[in-house]
């Protein structure tokens, strides 16, 4: 354990260290001048970042929170799926027996509430860790869990997922509609609402997208904003918009299916059984003007799922080819919120196929040259052949002139010099007004002169902040060198102190010496020197 714990925390430490370089590379592109959206984040928010942006402790505690979302998160979108797998395989045991329970019944919804406890204990397990984090962040400050807008949210997440058929509920209710009467079970009422919950699967996006690890927290904290689901969802949407709207379609079709057919199959099976016994009363009855009446036939065949889910098919691309639609109250309204949705999906896919076929700037500007390369060659084609119709009709007056053609021949080659540049100059007057259009309009030449300035701002900025940082590393070279000349000379002060003190040290050692020179001298010789007066 302990060694995992280690493991883990250098893991930690890795990550920030990278995290911290992010930061600085986005700081020195800044330097260089290359232009990014920034939104300058409030004062407020600023200082909140600065309160827990730069502890390694907290960052540790924050990256510890997103591996329990991770696992949480994975746990409950699991619990979810199979939750409402289980509770469809119950419901269509449950209808097909015309709600006559089974024993099967009571064992599959007794799945399903334990599966709904464990979701609901992980819903508050999640909006704990919401809380934790807000604090870390030091986004609340001095707030109890109850106070916060993560204990509403989790009251409203356990409502949501709380509704479900527990074990022997077999209650049923009559509904007429469309003049018959059916029934229907609140087991297939709670079966489409228990659909609300695939929202556990969407929630998986905002964790394991790039666009929400710890990087892109970083990123996002460092220009004021938030890398939450929503910001998660704009990025996947500009960087892959096919393959998301793709998801959402698949994922919408299946959810409406679904809940058409939980809502239709009753009343089309009353409505089946109903005109199947008005159909048997006409044929027995003995009345010959039966006989002339179409067979009655107002039910649909939703007891195939993928009929339901065509009619969404159908419902949410505004198509309609009638041949299935919703009769019930409940299903005209999930059609209604199918038409909306399927409305937003197919304006976005529209929006997202225009954008791609459309000209960028430069493919724009380079389709605008050739185009006006290819109408040049053509004038010249045909302006060759208009030179060539004069040539022929100056050629053939010269000749004539010389005596060398007769008047006839001459009449004959002017005739075909006219003709040939008759020919070509409609083309060439029809391809010089193309040319003309296609040439640059005021509006391009505007666009290509702000172009032309932003990129000249542009260099002129870099080279600003170039001459900037080098002033300011001068700056920094001039207060080293000054700092180092400081040193120089106290060190060259104590140098000059130290050889005055050897100096000084070496006349008081050559006096000495002499003393005791003197001294061993007089001592052989024994002559005492008179002792020095005192200057």
């Amino acid at each position: 354990m302990a060694v995992a714990r280690n493991l883990q925390i250098r893991r930690h430490l890795n990550v920030l260290r990278d995290q911290d370089l992010v930061v600085r590379q986005v700081q020195d592109v800044e330097g260089y001048g290359i232009s990014m959206p920034v939104r300058r984040p409030k004062r407020e928010n600023s200082m909140k970042l600065l309160a827990y942006g730069d502890s390694s402790a907290v960052e540790m505690r924050i990256l510890d929170l997103k591996s329990k979302f991770r696992f949480v998160d994975s746990m409950a979108a699991t619990t979810a799926l199979v939750g409402l797998i289980i509770s469809f395989i119950e419901n269509e045991i449950f209808t097909k027996h015309d709600y006559e329970p089974m024993a099967i019944n009571q064992v599959l919804r007794g799945f399903i509430t334990i599966t709904t406890g464990i979701l609901i204990a992980l819903v508050a397990h999640h909006n704990r860790l919401e809380y934790q984090l807000a604090l870390q962040k030091k986004l609340i400050e001095g707030m109890e869990f109850k106070q916060t807008k993560y204990f509403k949210i989790m009251c409203a997440e356990i409502f949501i997922n709380f509704i479900h058929c527990p074990p022997f509920l077999d209650t049923t209710f009559t509904v007429t509609q469309l003049g018959v009467t059916y029934s229907m079970s609140l087991d297939g009422i709670f079966n489409a609402w228990m659909l609300l919950r695939v929202y556990h699967v969407l929630r998986l996006f905002a964790v394991f997208s790039k666009w929400t690890d710890v990087f892109s927290h970083r990123a996002c904290d460092h220009y004021g904003s938030e890398a939450n689901t929503l910001f998660a969802v704009k990025a996947e949407l500009k960087e892959r918009p096919h393959f998301i709207l793709t998801i959402l379609l698949i994922a919408s079709i299946i959810f409406f299916g679904l809940a058409t057919r939980i809502f239709e199959y009753p009343l089309n099976k009353a409505l089946k059984q109903q005109d199947d016994e008005i159909n048997l009363l006409r044929q027995t009855d003995g009345n010959p003007d039966n006989n002339n009446l179409d067979e009655l036939d107002r039910s649909q065949d939703f007891d195939n799922t993928w009929n339901s889910m065509w009619l969404i098919v159908l419902t949410m691309t505004t198509v309609g080819y009638g041949d299935f639609y919703p009769q019930s109250h409940a299903g005209r309204f999930v059609g209604v919120l199918a038409c909306f949705w399927g409305i937003f999906l197919v304006s976005m896919m529209v929006v997202t196929m225009t954008t791609w076929t459309e000209f960028s700037n430069h493919e724009r500007r380079a389709f605008n040259i050739l185009h006006r390369l290819q109408y040049r060659e053509d004038a010249k084609y045909h302006a060759a052949f208009i030179i060539t119709g004069f040539f022929y009709k100056v050629s053939a007056r010269k000749m004539f002139e010389r005596g060398r053609i007769t008047g006839e021949t001459m009449h004959m080659r002017t005739f075909q010099g006219d003709d040939l540049i008759q020919q070509h100059l409609q083309d060439f007057n029809d391809i010089r007004k193309g040319l003309l259009k296609h040439d640059y309009s005021a509006e391009e030449v505007m666009r290509q002169l702000t172009e032309k300035v932003d990129m000249d701002l542009q260099l002129i900025n870099f080279e600003i902040q170039c001459i900037n940082k080098i002033q300011r590393l001068a700056q920094q070279t001039q207060h080293r060198q000054e700092d180092n000349y400081e040193l120089v000379r106290l060190a060259s002060n104590q140098t000059k102190s130290i050889i005055q003190l050897m100096k000084k040290n070496r006349i008081n050692i050559t006096r000495e010496a002499e003393k005791i020179y003197k001294k061993v001298k007089y001592s052989d010789t024994g002559f005492q020197p008179a002792p020095r007066k005192p200057s």
